[in-house]
């Protein structure tokens, strides 16, 4: 029975009908209320994936007709973030990867005009919260969080829908990056010398796991490298905390991401317990 509930709750939450529900009655409501399409955008200024968000801003302001609210706030909780230095030496490297990418500069800092006092900071804290987020480099619009500059492009195409935009076109101004898997060029006898490994850290509880086995797999046959899967226990499951927050998000964003990839999501029984120890087994043997 609790099976068939949790599966009924996430197919709910992560249905499309409730998805266009919403965004329709938010639409309403905002025509009724007078009030112009509002996107707010949460900086936090330790952070560089507020820093590279904040620099594409401008252009974005540009292409789109709505109004831009920016709001500081402070790093995220321990129940977030539980290992905030590795946290941040991983972002600042993932960031300039990033960055990269687009073609763009990693700002060391937030632009001058968005700094904020202590009080401000926490106002910034209470409104993420009330709003249901909990990092920096977000930005919601009418019931939805977008966070960071490669999932920029899933607000982009709901504005663009919802006839915001300024301009004809509907490329977005940072595409969702593409994996290339049947171009690779054949691995040469020097490079079977050299053995390349792919190291997949696998949580069975984790939605992302789900979305990225297949193309894991794919990446390392093209390129001809050894998959080697490290088993990682949920956090739960390792005494960390996990916000309801987290979750939402997480299983929402996973939702966007698998209708990009044309993977069916939403069908969720949460593992927690036995189920992931077992799986991790067979996996290892």
């Amino acid at each position: 029975m609790t099976a068939l509930l949790a599966r009924a709750a996430t197919r709910l939450l992560t249905s499309r009908r409730v998805r266009t529900a919403s965004r329709a009655s938010h639409a309403a409501l905002r025509t009724l209320r007078r009030q112009p399409p509002t996107v707010h955008v949460f900086h936090d200024a330790q952070d560089p994936y507020s820093h590279l968000l904040a620099g594409v801003m401008p252009a974005f302001a540009a292409r789109y007709a709505v109004q831009i609210i920016d709001h500081g706030v402070p790093p995220p909780d321990t129940d977030a973030a539980p290992d905030a230095p590795a946290l941040a030496r991983w972002a600042h490297r993932d960031a300039e990867r990033l960055a990269r990418h687009y073609g763009l500069t990693l700002p060391g800092t937030l632009p001058t005009h968005l700094q904020w006092t202590p009080q401000a900071l926490q106002q910034g804290h209470a409104l993420r919260r009330r709003l249901g987020h909990y990092l920096g480099a977000t930005l919601y619009f009418e019931g939805e969080w977008y966070w960071g500059i490669d999932r920029l492009h899933h607000l982009e195409a709901r504005l663009t829908q919802a006839g915001q935009r300024n301009e004809a076109g509907h490329e977005p101004l940072h595409p969702p990056p593409q994996v290339a898997f049947a171009n690779a060029a054949a691995p040469t006898p020097s490079d079977r010398i050299r053995t390349k490994r792919l190291t997949f850290f696998c949580s069975l509880r984790s939605p992302y796991t789900y979305l990225a086995v297949g193309r894991v797999r794919a990446l390392a046959r093209t390129y001809g490298a050894t998959l080697e899967v490290a088993f990682v226990l949920p956090m739960v499951m390792r005494g960390l905390p996990v916000n309801t927050a987290k979750r939402l998000y997480i299983v929402r964003d996973a939702k966007r991401e698998a209708e990009r990839l044309n993977l069916p999501f939403g069908d969720i029984v949460d593992p927690v317990g036995p189920p992931p120890d077992r799986g991790l087994a067979v996996l290892h043997h």
